[in-house]
C-alpha cells in the first residue's frame, strides 16, 4: 500500500487518536503505538508502512492527507496534538526549522548570560532575519512570546 493510500475511514477502523495528547492506540487492544524515528518523529506502523504520525493525527481528524508539509508550531516533533500541527508550505516548514532549540530546549529561545534572562526570538517575515520580541525571567515565558509571534504572522 503506498503512503497516502490509507483512507481516513481505513485509519480509524484500526486506530484511536485523542487530538489532546496527540496519542494513537489500536482500537483492538487499547495499546499505545507509535516509535520515535530516527528523525525525532513518532512513527506507526499501519497495514504493511510505517507512516509519520503527525501527518496520520491530520488524516484521522480533517478526513484527508494534508496537501502540504506538517509543521508543528512549537518545534517539538513528538508532540502530535492536533492544535499544534498546521499545513504548510515546505519553504515555511524549513524556516521555522532554522531557529535553534539551543540550551533551553525551547525553539526560537536562548540565554543571555550577562542579564540572566531569556530572549525569544523569530522571523517574522519568510526570509526576514530574526526580530528581538523581548527579555523574559523564564525560558517558557520567551517560548510563549515566540509561539504568539510565529501565530500572527500566519
Amino acid at each position: 500500500m503506498a503512503t497516502n493510500d490509507l483512507t481516513a475511514e481505513r485509519l480509524r477502523q484500526v486506530l484511536d487518536y485523542d487530538p489532546a495528547t496527540g496519542r494513537f492506540t489500536r482500537r483492538k487492544n487499547g495499546r499505545v503505538v507509535g516509535n520515535k524515528s530516527g528523525s525525532g518523529y513518532i512513527t506507526i506502523y499501519v497495514d504493511g508502512a510505517n507512516r509519520n504520525a503527525h501527518r496520520l493525527a491530520w488524516l484521522h481528524v480533517h478526513g484527508k492527507w494534508p496537501s502540504k508539509c506538517i509543521d508543528h508550531i512549537n518545534g517539538i516533533r513528538t508532540d502530535n496534538r492536533i492544535e499544534n500541527l498546521r499545513d504548510v508550505e515546505q519553504s515555511e516548514n524549513i524556516r521555522c526549522k532554522r531557529v535553534s532549540k539551543g540550551r533551553s530546549g525551547l525553539v526560537g529561545v536562548s540565554f543571555h548570560k550577562a542579564t540572566g534572562k531569556w530572549a525569544a526570538r523569530a522571523s517574522l517575515r519568510p526570509l526576514a532575519p530574526t526580530t528581538h520580541l523581548g527579555t523574559f525571567e523564564t525560558a517558557e515565558a520567551a517560548h510563549q512570546a515566540y509561539l504568539v509571534a510565529i501565530a500572527g504572522r500566519l
